[in-house]
């Protein structure tokens, strides 16, 4: 598993897998870009060395020398629990009843309990039978104790490895003491981070909040955040944490659309993947691109993200114009801007704040 804010594509991560010296590697929902093969195609023993790759975040090139099923440009998108069940179903008879609530945890965490109406076309209608049996709050609620651990300062993911390895039911995930510790601490450290203002760029397109944790609650707040703020032109919210990454100098972003444009046709809806792109082509420094590779902007069109360093990171929020207002021409073209929030919006300030009780999130980036 990587560590904390690491990347597979790291060479220290590479020496890690390398290490346990396997030459069947099958690698899962780490984000997919292109670039050289995750290990050595042959190994120190001198034995071939395969990859599977199985992903669906967004991307058009892929590591060499691996085999991948993705489903970024498959739409309706599978996640990858979806397409790793589907892989195994017909290797053995037992897989369909046996891997079916995993698969559906994986649906839940990245995808929430309505998005996919299961028994329609091209969804597997056995999994919406498995789903009723089990219930959707059992599958959430397992789904939010799952993700706490990951996101706390310690980065308990080995520990939520050995839970759920263990489970017999979504109960003994539900229950767990351990989640239930972690889910508390990652709550409250959601409630203290969440209040930070937001700052918007000089184009009205971007809402920037800024924490400082190291909990992996930046996704959840920017979730929350694009949930409720409505303002003219806003089309996503960014939350940088800059205590998350253990060097002390790197930044990590979360960036999620703002929750009125998911309903928009996906020729309409705006793609944060290039939106970031396009504010990059501004950084004044020529090889910030170079530099970000492919810790910037991937993941998803809806849901991205980014780990820079903080200097890199400065940088692009001066392209973005964060915090600067439009000038006068600017302002009498387009009104809306000199209001933030919608004054339609009927959700009050203290029901917009009112306590996390769950810690419930679509699919985070890779690099989130």
């Amino acid at each position: 598993m990587p560590g904390k804010s690491s990347s597979i594509f790291q060479e220290d991560e590479r020496e890690k897998m390398e290490a346990h010296g396997a030459t069947r590697i099958i690698i899962m929902d780490q984000g997919s870009r292109g670039g050289p093969s995750i290990i050595s195609a042959i190994s120190k023993l001198g034995d071939n060395v395969h990859t599977l790759i199985i992903d669906h975040h967004e991307s058009d090139a892929f590591p060499t020398d691996a085999l991948v099923v993705s489903a970024c440009h498959s739409s309706p998108v599978a996640t990858s629990s979806l397409l790793t069940y589907l892989v195994c179903l017909p290797l053995h008879e037992s897989v369909r009843e046996a891997c079916a609530v995993s698969a559906l945890l994986g649906v839940f965490g990245d995808l929430g309990p309505s998005a996919v109406k299961w028994g329609e076309s091209p969804w597997l209608a056995h999994l919406g039978d498995v789903m009723k049996r089990v219930t959707k709050k059992a599958l959430l609620e397992a789904v939010s104790m799952m993700n706490a651990s990951r996101r706390t300062a310690e980065y308990q993911v080995y520990d939520a490895w050995e839970i759920i390895l263990h489970a017999r039911s979504l109960k003994d995930i539900s229950t767990n003491r351990k989640f239930l510790v972690a889910r508390e601490s990652v709550n409250a450290e959601v409630e203290r981070c969440t209040h930070t203002a937001p700052a918007f760029s000089r184009d009205g397109r971007v809402a920037l909040l800024r924490i400082h944790s190291g909990y992996q609650v930046h996704p959840v707040i920017a979730i929350r955040w694009a949930g409720h703020l409505r303002a003219r032109n806003l089309q996503l919210v960014m939350v940088a944490n800059s205590g998350y990454h253990p060097s002390g100098v790197h930044t990590n972003f979360s960036c999620r659309i703002v929750a009125g444009l998911r309903k928009m046709s996906d020729t309409e809806r705006p793609n944060l993947i290039e939106i970031l792109n396009e504010y990059a082509s501004k950084v004044t420094d020529a090889k910030f691109l170079e530099r970000v590779g492919g810790d910037f902007a991937k993941g998803h069109k809806e849901a991205t993200g980014g780990i820079i360093l903080t200097s890199d990171f400065e940088n692009f929020v001066k392209a973005m114009e964060i915090g600067i207002k439009p000038d006068t021409t600017e302002s009498n073209s387009m009104l809306s801007k000199k209001v933030l929030i919608d004054p339609g919006q009927k959700t009050k300030i203290t029901s917009f704040f009112s306590p996390i009780q769950d810690v419930i999130e679509e699919t985070c980036s890779a690099l989130d």
